[in-house]
């Protein structure tokens, strides 16, 4: 059950999973109660096909998505936190009531800072309670702390370092040392439990180890890339050495000149600052795809030149909207797209002032282990859909009896598609279609008033 976040939150908990399924109710469900006290649960899946983002999303506030690794993980995250303080905590870790109200304790008399947990390995025996002791003794020695220990990190501070460093291991040290150059940490208590999972299957003392010799090797430079490649051997750093890994972005827009956009605005704007608002969305919205990295093909209804106009160097395949419904023209497009080689397709239309390229990137991140992906509008709408299944484009029309412009698209959509796969929801975003939603854009900063 969703339950009411205190608005603003207090503090934003960050959860990067990647096939945490079987453990990740048990890692939320303390943080319940705690949603209604001003705790915002943000879970980022990094590429999970298990079904770690199904089991988290009754459970979190939103379910992020985003390319794997850890680090990449927590900064998605931390780019949709809207608490002033972060913490990031991993999927295995277990605490219960008594961290959290450590937390609050700290949070309530700082603006600024940060913190770690002491740890415990929740393992048997003296060896591994020695491991955590000297793991406790070496963080408060150096100011380090591992992802165990529960980083939490103001946001502002966050900011001024620059997050976490885009590296596939080691990046809570890295982090660690660019905060430490800011402010000292404080140690919190009691200690978290880590899990001790690797040291109970792969052997204590090789675990112990490959973690010291691991250490010793960052010190001395090596690249995060190859002790990654040692402490998975056998994952793959980087997703786009796979061959089928093409993406491309559709945008399917009236042109500029359109006489039929934006209608319902007229009676508050007229039909000048009704169109004024039409370009003004195109506009932004040309701009941020061409700026993103993936190809562009962009379906227009009317006239293209003066959008061409606007991007003249942009490689952007410039195409016509085919004849026929809303639902078989975005069909026509994510056909055409598949058909000329892509393997995920992200198709916007014109009308989302908030959409940004973290969004998108989402999108194709998400698209990585589902078949679809939605983009969720306030108003029952979707502001995005995503496919990585050309078959589903190929055949007989799939959308055409989608309740577009009402309050049903998103469900009759969702009951289209999750006949034919998997289907990811992305947060939920907003159509400028009235006169609140374009005050709304002009607040955020979104859209410049020219009319």
């Amino acid at each position: 059950m969703l339950m009411p976040v205190m608005n603003p939150p207090w503090l934003s908990v960050i959860v990067p999973v990647r096939n945490e399924a079987t453990q990740l109710a048990a890692t939320l469900l303390p943080l319940q109660p705690w949603r209604a006290r001003g705790v915002q649960v943000l879970v980022v899946d990094g590429g999970s096909d298990d079904g770690s983002a199904e089991v988290a999303r009754p459970l979190a506030d939103e379910v992020l998505y985003s390319e794997p690794g850890r680090a990449r993980q927590m900064n998605r995250g931390a780019a949709w936190a809207r608490a002033p303080w972060l913490w990031f905590l991993h999927a295995d870790t277990r605490y219960d009531d008594v961290h959290l109200a450590a937390l609050e304790r700290f949070c309530t008399g700082a603006t600024e800072g940060w913190a770690f947990f002491r740890v415990r390995l929740t393992g048997p025996g003296p060896l591994l309670a020695t491991v955590g002791t000297l793991m406790n003794a070496r963080s408060r020695l150096t100011s380090v702390a591992t992802g165990d220990q529960g980083l939490l990190v103001s946001r502002q501070l966050f900011r001024r370092c620059g997050g976490y460093p885009d590296i596939p291991l080691m990046e809570d040290v890295a982090l660690s040392k660019r905060l430490r150059r800011l402010a000292a940490p404080a140690v919190l208590s009691p200690a978290l439990g880590a899990d001790s999972r690797r040291w109970e299957t792969q052997g204590r003392w090789r675990t112990i180890l490959l973690m010291w010799r691991l250490r010793w090797a960052y010190w001395r430079g090596v690249a995060p890339e190859q002790l990654h490649a040692r402490y998975y051997p056998a994952a793959s750093v980087n997703r786009a050495d796979r061959a089928d890994d093409t993406a491309t972005l559709v945008m399917l827009t009236r042109d500029l000149t359109s006489g039929q956009a934006k209608t319902r605005l007229r009676p508050a704007l007229g039909e000048e600052g009704a169109a004024a608002v039409h370009q003004a969305l195109v506009t932004r919205t040309l701009s941020l795809c061409v700026a993103t990295a993936w190809p562009l093909r962009c379906h227009v209804q009317g006239d293209p030149a003066p959008l061409q106009a606007l991007a003249p160097d942009a490689g952007v395949a410039w195409l016509s909207q085919v004849p026929g419904d809303l639902g078989w023209r975005m069909q026509h497009a994510l056909a055409s797209a598949h058909a000329a080689g892509y393997r995920r397709v992200v198709l916007i239309g014109s009308d989302c002032a908030a959409l940004n390229e973290d969004y998108l990137d989402m999108a194709f991140a998400a698209l990585a282990v589902h078949d679809f992906v939605l983009g969720p509008a306030e108003d029952g709408g979707y502001v995005l859909i995503g496919s990585a299944r050309p078959s589903t484009w190929a055949g007989a029309p799939c959308l055409t009896g989608t309740r577009f412009g009402g309050a049903r698209a998103l469900e009759d959509t969702l009951a289209c598609l999750r006949t034919q796969g998997a289907v990811a929801l992305l947060p939920t975003l907003w159509d400028v279609d009235d006169l609140q939603a374009v005050t709304r854009a002009l607040d955020a900063g979104y859209l410049n008033k020219a009319w």
